[in-house]
């Protein structure tokens, strides 16, 4: 990807997967797809085809008056003020660490030695699955793991079909349609089960975000499953991306481990993290910003054109010009192409915390469009918070859990360290970006 771009420039055109296709990482181009020309771009039907076999009509395959109605539905349970997901993640993470060290209990400073990567990903798709739904919906149940099992077979489907763009349709089969059936209709039985004790539910309406869409009734099962499911889609990846990102680079980053730690000891005192804790901690706010902008979650994402438009810059002999952009045209912009830029970005291959220092180089970077790894305008992922909140307090439960981390082989041995490891990594990129090699970790318990 980016060596294309040093090839033909920040924005170019080609041909691929049947469409005419403009790709572009000039942050001016972006924010004029993603907000100064919102109405002229959609999401698009093969998305919405790609999709729709799992997750149904949900905010994530519709465009128009119907995407407007379920991101007013969806927006304000999930942004909710009330919200207080804080014990569903503590929960959650004491069954992870009861995963991990069942042969330790006798001996708590024995080193673990494992591959994190599909218990991180268990970890956040346990986690929404139970915030968006309620403990009726845990994934820790024979039934739960069912679903997990079909939705992740679902899931795999979709990423190659994703991958075809317009031609997702070439990838189908009977595992495909089965396990989205599948994944529906159990669904279906947890919301029904949910509805059943919804009034007696007590405090749990600050723990369960679609709390009011099940309690008023307002929408039937149908509408609620598949506003799940497209968020269930959205927020298990992302969510489980970034936290192998995060365990990644720490075991790549003794210095930013060892100042991490003495932040959360600093501040926490050997308390669980509270949502004013980790608004207080600079330290890690620096690496969770440098980890979304080598990392993004989200690398490529894409619109197609619904009118005949132009946009300010990539045409020319220079590509500072303004290009046509036909109707039907699919504009790829990438978050990982325009936040490793080197002309935007002082030693853009370098993991430095440091450079999130400054008060204002967050709030900069976002208003110039050079840092959006949650993407930016109406669109703008529902998610973010509590992506943001899920990911620090795993990190500090992490960081109070365990003494050292270090980055192994899959043989147990030790990873040389290397200042150049961002140039070695090796990526699996479907509908989010993951460590190709997995998230090889030793750690030592405190």
């Amino acid at each position: 990807m980016l060596e294309e771009h040093e090839k033909h420039g920040d924005t170019y055109a080609q041909y691929g997967g049947g469409l005419y296709t403009i790709i572009t990482r000039d942050p001016v181009v972006v924010r004029e797809i993603l907000a100064r020309q919102f109405k002229h771009f959609d999401t698009g039907a093969p998305r919405a085809g790609c999709l729709k076999p799992l997750i149904g009509s949900s905010v994530f395959t519709q465009d128009g008056k119907p995407w407007d109605h379920s991101r007013k539905l969806l927006a304000p349970l999930i942004k909710r003020p009330d919200l207080a997901p804080f014990p569903v993640f503590e929960k959650h993470f004491q069954i992870l660490l009861s995963q991990l060290q069942p042969a330790t209990a006798s001996a708590s400073a024995s080193p673990i030695h494992l591959d994190l990567k599909a218990p991180l990903f268990d970890l956040t798709f346990s986690v929404i699955t139970e915030f968006l739904l309620g403990p009726a919906a845990s994934t820790s149940s024979t039934e739960g793991r069912a679903f997990a099992d079909a939705f992740n077979t679902a899931f795999r489907w979709i990423s190659r079909r994703e991958r075809l763009k317009a031609l997702y349709w070439v990838i189908d089969g009977l595992e495909f349609r089965s396990s989205c059936r599948r994944a529906r209709s159990m669904v279906e039985d947890m919301i029904r089960r949910t509805q059943q004790v919804v009034d007696d539910a007590g405090g749990m309406e600050r723990r369960i975000a679609l709390f009011r869409l099940m309690r008023d009734g307002e929408s039937d099962v149908g509408e609620v499953r598949d506003h799940f499911l497209g968020l269930l889609l959205a927020g298990r990846d992302t969510s489980g991306s970034l936290l192998c990102w995060c365990i990644y680079v720490l075991a790549r980053e003794p210095g930013v481990w060892d100042a991490a730690q003495e932040e959360v000891r600093r501040v926490l005192d050997g308390r669980r993290p509270t949502k004013e804790d980790l608004g207080a901690m600079k330290v890690l706010d620096g690496f969770m910003c440098e980890v979304l902008r080598l990392f993004p979650p989200v690398p490529i994402n894409g619109r197609i054109c619904n009118t005949d438009t132009t946009l300010p810059r990539g045409g020319g002999p220079n590509g500072d010009a303004p290009i046509l952009c036909p109707k039907d045209t699919l504009i790829c912009f990438s978050a990982y192409a325009v936040q490793t830029n080197k002309a935007l970005w002082d030693k853009a291959d370098r993991f430095d915390i440091d450079r999130w220092a400054q008060e204002r180089s967050l709030a900069d970077r976002i208003t110039d469009w050079s840092y959006q790894p949650f993407i930016g305008g109406p669109r703008k992922c529902l998610g973010e918070t509590f992506a943001l909140e899920e990911s620090k307090y795993m990190v500090c439960r992490f960081l109070q859990q365990f003494s050292s981390i270090t980055a192994v082989q899959p043989n147990g041995q030790d990873e040389p360290p290397d200042v150049d490891w961002v140039d070695k990594v090796r990526y699996h990129v479907g509908l989010t970006m993951s460590p190709d090699d997995g998230v090889w970790v030793k750690l030592v318990p405190t």
